[in-house]
């Protein structure tokens, strides 16, 4: 009996020299890394084995590997497979002091690695929602593991667990930063892109607002001069999100107005133009939907190419009831979509009084929290009551509707109106 106190008091008091020493080193430890290497010194220690591994799932979960492990390099195995497969599995602990008699041990490890593996302690290392996100294993103790052992093991796999989640958050968190970085950058490109109000055209009243569903939305706008007093329109919508996204917007501008100073605006060739372009040099999902047109003032016509873009309207307050909404839908697919694109044009009166509103299928397909669409209808209705304001007024207007109609819902598509009407001055 007092051999026994005895040796249960030499136990405890070893237990606690080593939870003194390593809880130091650990409290002490900055590099995430290096902490792991700490915590299987002391998972080792605490249960006095020859070597200590911790183990973590990835590939899905159907591959589990050795983030440290005492004496090896990384170790690979299928989930399920071997005692630290199953531990990872069933969540539940093992001691095994006979493993070779044992079918779950996966013998072809010290095949692999030249070790003899005699006694096995595995334990699962389970997260702070107490999912097991991993498992820790202790090799090769004199005399065998016994169950104690498996308390003093779990022991050390918390602080395991512990490092690994302070790991994963702290990835999460530069990530975070790096996302948002990214963002910031690409929402200050699509600002640049965009016209710098007030924009004044000869002759021509333009507004235009957008309003991006995320921090960097896709769509694009934009009006500028051409010789001969004609004036460029251009309006889009970029597929994808974020700096990608943004990028391509400005790789599409920079190709658009490359090509229309070059003094020639044939609308179907500088369409397939910029379609090779972006097919070439993007990835096969991204493309972009684009209207682009240009205002001859001379001949007061409209001259346009629609590639997929929600069809802008021309209205023309002077004509019959039946004439007064036209659609602009003449063109072909959206650019960069497929290779050796061709595209149609089509010239439209403009006069004097006559209205060109675009604007994105965000505006079109406002969504309240009943999941009901705004619509066609609802948006020209609203469109006609505000023809007899400035264009800055009008686009304030329509988005206004389209914003009480979602109500708090949230909005799932960027919005965008731009609207241009001929006027012998730029305001009235």
């Amino acid at each position: 009996m007092a051999s026994t106190a005895a040796h249960l008091h030499e136990e405890a008091d070893r237990i606690y020299r080593v939870i003194l020493e390593y809880g130091g080193r650990i409290g002490r430890e900055q590099d995430k890394d290096a902490l792991l290497v700490v915590v299987a010194d002391m998972a080792r220690d605490l249960v006095g084995a020859e070597r200590c591994s911790i183990w973590l799932p990835r590939a899905q979960g159907r591959e589990l590997y050795t983030r440290f492990a005492h004496g090896v390099r990384e170790i690979r195995l299928p989930t399920g497979q071997g005692l630290v497969g199953k531990c990872f599995e069933t969540g539940e602990p093992s001691v095994v002091n006979s493993p070779a008699a044992d079918p779950r041990f996966a013998d072809a490890i010290d095949c692999m690695t030249g070790y003899r593996t005699e006694a096995i302690l595995t334990v699962p290392m389970r997260g702070a929602d107490g999912r097991v996100i991993g498992a820790c294993q202790a090799l090769n103790k004199v005399g065998g593991f016994a169950p104690g052992d498996v308390d003093l093991l779990s022991f050390a796999a918390c602080f395991s667990a512990q490092a690994i989640e302070n790991q994963q958050l702290q990835r999460e968190r530069e990530n975070a930063q790096r996302l948002k970085h990214e963002l910031d950058i690409a929402r200050e490109v699509q600002q640049r892109l965009l016209p710098r109000l007030p924009v004044c055209i000869d002759k021509l009243d333009c507004a235009a607002v957008c309003q991006p569903a995320l921090e960097v939305g896709g769509d694009y706008y934009n009006y500028w001069s051409l010789p001969d007093g004609r004036v460029g329109i251009a309006v889009g919508d970029v597929s994808g999100k974020g700096i990608s996204a943004a990028l391509l917007m400005a790789s599409l501008q920079a190709s658009l107005h490359g090509l229309t100073l070059r003094g020639s605006m044939d609308l179907p060739n500088l369409f397939s133009e910029l379609n090779r372009i972006v097919y070439d040099s993007t990835a096969p999902d991204r493309y972009s939907t684009l209207f682009v047109a240009q205002w001859d003032p001379a001949r007061q016509s409209l001259q346009y190419v629609n590639a997929g873009q929600t069809p802008p309207i021309v209205y023309r307050p002077k004509a019959n009831a039946g004439e007064r909404i036209v659609r602009l839908t003449e063109g072909g697919m959206p650019v960069g979509l497929m290779p050796n694109v061709s595209y149609g044009q089509e010239t439209v009166a403009f006069n004097q009084g006559n209205w060109l509103v675009c604007v994105s299928d965000g505006i079109s397909e406002a969504m309240n929290p009943m999941g009901e669409l705004w619509g066609e209808d609802n948006m020209i209705a609203a469109l006609e009551q505000s023809f007899e304001n400035t264009a800055e007024a009008l686009v304030d207007r329509v988005m206004r509707a389209a914003l009480e109609f979602t109500g708090t819902a949230a909005q799932h598509d960027d919005m965008t109106i731009v609207a241009i009407c001929a006027r012998t001055t730029t305001s009235q």
